[in-house]
């Protein structure tokens, strides 16, 4: 063998051994959100776009008992995203952070990226409120070709700001930074109203149901490598 040929075997047998002739990709999972709520757009609760996080154990977008982050306070109260997708970029136990399309009424379906065993957080605000979320949290990601649907996702009122049910307090309606704030923990609800929506008056709400948020993980593609076929085939 020549002095070029067994320089060359000596540099693929190092990159076969240190794993940097194959690539991993991340599995890709579908998100579907369904709303639940009676009503639709004229009596229900459109839900504005979903934010979903995937993340490790020690980061919490949201928790019952827990304060909310200024940034879940902007999407609790005003539907706004911005603030909520830096407050988890910055966190070194984020992955992934996607925002999926709203308002809806009906459902949205989006995709994110993650591994199995990673946890996968989402939170979404109900439009016709002061500070109304919902979503799931915590829960792990499925191996390739699994699929998990959440049905009873509960609601939780942020604890930013009062419950008033005022048109003049809820942005859907144009009113927007206006409500009375609170300080108090975030904790899940089974009733709502708004008091007096211009068209229909008194609008009542019991939670379940909320949503139905179902997670699936897509088969990978066969990811790009060097097999060793390839390898000694440059000998030939």
């Amino acid at each position: 063998m020549s002095r070029t040929k067994k320089f060359l075997f000596a540099s693929i047998c190092f990159i076969a051994a240190s794993g940097f002739g194959s690539m991993t990709a991340a599995v890709e999972y579908e998100i579907v959100v369904e709303n639940m709520i009676p009503g639709g757009a004229e009596t229900g609760q459109p839900m504005t776009p979903p934010v979903a996080v995937v993340h490790g154990p020690g980061y919490t977008l949201f928790a019952a008992g827990d304060m909310a982050t200024p940034g879940l306070e902007l999407l609790a109260e005003e539907g706004m995203t911005d603030d909520l997708v830096m407050e988890a970029e910055s966190d070194p136990d984020v992955y992934q952070v996607v925002v999926g399309d709203g308002p809806f009424v009906d459902a949205v379906t989006f995709m994110i990226e993650g591994n199995p065993g990673e946890l996968l957080s989402l939170v979404t605000m109900l439009a016709r409120s002061n500070d109304l979320i919902t979503g799931i949290h915590d829960i792990t990601l499925p191996c390739c070709g699994d699929s998990m649907a959440y049905v009873d996702v509960d609601v939780y009122d942020a604890g930013t700001e009062e419950n008033t049910g005022l048109v003049a307090h809820i942005p859907f309606y144009g009113n927007t930074f206006v409500g009375p704030d609170e300080e108090n923990p975030i904790a899940a609800i089974t009733y709502y109203e708004v008091v007096d929506d211009p068209d229909y008056g008194l609008l009542e709400y019991e939670f379940p149901p909320s949503a139905r948020i179902t997670v699936t993980a897509l088969d990978p593609s066969p990811a790009e490598q060097d097999t060793w076929g390839t390898v000694k085939s440059l000998f030939q």
